[in-house]
């Protein structure tokens, strides 16, 4: 092959590559989106958000393999419907345990949502009320795992 053709073939090949990758970035969007207008959060898109932003499960999975891996993971937690609503303790635990995120004394000796919860509002990542048994908005879920990804990027 000459040297023009493979050059050729090497952009067309690189193109075709970089046109593969738009559907999965969108698939991931698109849940971003759909989690976004939820006035109660789901417990499978929030699991799927957990798991993509701590990099258990591929950007391009989608809510169908969030709630695999949890059934896999055996967290010690109730695993709901995918589209019932999560609460603001299911989410904290579903962080920690998607960052491994240790935990203080409470957490340590009793490991659960509650404790998970008052564990990120200790730690500033859970601004505003942070009671585990209350339902949250997508716009909140949202919120709450940007933090810990960006808390955790840090380096705590």
């Amino acid at each position: 092959m000459k040297k023009g053709k493979f050059i050729n073939f090497c952009c067309i090949c690189a193109f075709l590559l970089c046109l593969a990758q738009i559907p999965l970035a969108a698939q991931s969007n698109w849940l971003i989106d759909e989690l976004l207008k939820e006035e109660q959060a789901t417990f499978g898109k929030s699991a799927y958000l957990c798991l993509m932003a701590a990099k258990l499960i591929p950007n391009w999975a989608g809510v169908n393999e969030a709630m695999a891996y949890l059934q896999q993971a055996n967290w010690g937690m109730t695993i709901k419907k995918a589209d019932e609503p999560i609460l603001l303790g299911e989410l904290a635990y579903l962080l920690m345990k998607s960052f491994n995120i240790s935990g203080g004394i409470m957490y340590s000796l009793a490991p659960g949502p509650r404790y998970a919860c008052r564990e990120l509002a200790y730690l500033d990542l859970i601004s505003g009320r942070a009671s585990p048994s209350r339902f949250i908005t997508g716009e909140r879920a949202l919120q709450i795992v940007s933090n810990v990804a960006a808390w955790m990027e840090e380096g705590q």
